[in-house]
């Protein structure tokens, strides 16, 4: 098993944004390369697979997905030839294509080609970042499984993603991310002592991410530690002024407190921020009728409606 060095880590984060004429000159190089190794397979096969990479970057980025797949297949299948005869020469550029078509894949919202693709790259090369990635296919997974009802599968893929997280975080111990995404896979779990540690701990790396204060809240909130939750949605939105949804949570831990005024405060800027939500008319008119203020109750109710139908008829998700 070997490593990738930093000069491999650019390679496969690097993105290139050329144009027509690129693709037409990595194409036609590409001829050029197959006739070459023909003869000289030795000399110009690797030739081939690196330009059939590029080639398959060009396509990514314009959508043209199955393109892009065929081309990076057949430059794992040329690298894979290769890594059989010298390991130690090619082991290393298969990984990398291995974790390209993998991007691909993300982009196409295949999660089991990812999955297959990373864990490709990891059998070769135990690179941090990859484990992480890998994990939120997994749990990306389990909310395909978890929207079904299927808990079996949901539980499952969520348990593989927090080994990968927990590999991550082995590897990488200072990322916040991975604390924070481990968290999330918790929460998910109802793990929530263990969510909140994680959350805290990406705090402690990253004190500056509005996010992990927003998660932490979220399980504050789940546990009726409002208090504990206002604090986190304050901290969040102190950071990210216009984060409508931590608004719209601090607001409704403040209905949990009764306390409807700053709730409707809170509501009104979430509306503010982003008016296209259903949920924040919804939870202001709620905050409304608790008041006893039936007119303006009405008034979001109706927005509320009106915003909800409007989705379902564009086919939006509310």
């Amino acid at each position: 098993m070997i490593r990738l060095n930093s000069k491999d880590a650019e390679v496969y984060y690097m993105a290139i944004h050329d144009n027509k004429e690129a693709e037409a000159k990595y194409t036609e190089v590409l001829g050029i390369y197959r006739q070459l190794a023909e003869a000289k397979p030795d000399e110009y096969l690797l030739a081939v697979a690196a330009t059939l990479d590029n080639l398959a970057k060009l396509q990514a980025e314009t959508n043209r997905y199955v393109e892009a797949e065929v081309n990076y297949t057949e430059s794992i299948e040329i690298k894979r030839k290769l890594a059989e005869v010298n390991p130690d020469a090619h082991l290393e550029a298969l990984a990398v294509t291995y974790g390209l078509r993998g991007m691909l894949y993300d982009q196409m919202g295949d999660y089991d080609g990812v999955i297959s693709d990373y864990t490709e790259f990891i059998k070769i090369a135990p690179f941090p970042i990859i484990y992480e990635y890998r994990g939120l296919n997994y749990f990306k997974k389990s909310l395909e499984y978890l929207a079904t009802g299927d808990e079996h599968n949901c539980l499952k893929y969520i348990d593989l993603a927090i080994g990968d997280y927990t590999d991550f975080i082995r590897l990488n111990p200072e990322s916040a991310s991975g604390y924070n995404r481990r968290g999330l896979a918790y929460y998910t779990q109802e793990q929530y002592d263990l969510a909140i540690k994680d959350f805290s701990e990406a705090i402690r790396l990253n004190p500056d991410d509005f996010y992990y204060y927003g998660n932490r809240g979220d399980v504050y909130m789940n546990q009726g530690q409002y208090n504990l939750a206002i604090e986190d949605y304050t901290e969040a939105i102190r950071l990210d002024p216009e984060s409508a949804s931590n608004y719209n949570m601090r607001g409704l831990a403040y209905c949990e407190q009764c306390q409807y005024d700053l709730a409707i405060e809170d509501f009104t800027e979430a509306i503010r921020l982003d008016s296209t939500n259903p949920a924040n008319y919804s939870n202001r008119g709620s905050a409304y009728k608790k008041k006893g203020e039936h007119d303006l109750a009405a008034k979001d109710s109706a927005e509320f409606d009106k915003l909800k139908n409007f989705s379902v008829n564009c086919g939006g998700h509310g």
